[in-house]
């Protein structure tokens, strides 16, 4: 049986970071195991969005989005998790764990089965929805996510002011930078209406 060499292997891992962007999963652990959060009441309330449902319940929408600064706050614990970080086919684990951390303080369990599918959880949180034939704001306003249509799970990142971040960071948007991802979908977090720069789409059910 052939070995193959680690500097080839780690070129195929950053490829199939660029192409998949897979499930989320739970937070691995130094030792190697996984590590679910803390707080069970918080795990409850994500049951729905773990079962694909998306119902979070009215403490996640105030604290998690409609808290006024934490946008910023979750764009800060983007920055500080994964800024200079290498893709791991991880984007949506990378999105909601920050999205947590920031929220309780700890990261947990999954959402939904795959980054294409994460905008519904958003919506349900309050954000206003965009499909892609309306353009973002540039440079967008922190916090704003971004869903993207292909490979098998599509993918997922946050703009956080200075960088767009899922497991990974870079300063453009993942689309222009390759050719297989199309802009699905843009979410802008609730506590954000009637900011100037966001731009009205006709559905003022958003918010808080």
């Amino acid at each position: 049986m052939r070995i193959i060499p680690r500097l080839a292997l780690s070129a195929i891992m950053m490829m199939l970071a660029l192409a998949v962007c897979g499930v989320g999963e739970a937070r691995e652990t130094k030792g190697g195991g996984s590590s679910e959060a803390s707080f069970e009441d918080f795990q409850k309330s994500l049951k729905a969005i773990n079962e694909g449902g998306c119902h979070p319940g009215q403490e996640i929408q105030k604290k998690c989005g409609c808290e006024k600064g934490f946008a910023q706050k979750w764009s800060d614990q983007l920055t500080r998790d994964y800024s200079g970080k290498s893709p791991k086919s991880m984007c949506l684990q990378g999105v909601r764990t920050s999205f947590q951390k920031a929220c309780w303080g700890s990261s947990g369990s999954g959402w939904v089965p795959s980054a294409k599918n994460a905008g519904a959880c958003f919506a349900k949180l309050r954000f206003q929805v965009n499909d892609a034939s309306v353009s973002p704001p540039e440079p967008p306003l922190p916090g704003t996510v971004f869903v993207f249509e292909g490979g098998p799970h599509g993918h997922i990142e946050t703009w956080t002011g200075k960088e767009y971040c899922s497991d990974f960071c870079r300063k453009v948007r993942i689309d222009q930078k390759s050719k297989k991802r199309k802009l699905k979908s843009w979410f802008v977090p609730p506590e954000y209406k009637g900011d100037s720069k966001v731009k009205s789409n006709g559905n003022d059910n958003w918010g808080c």
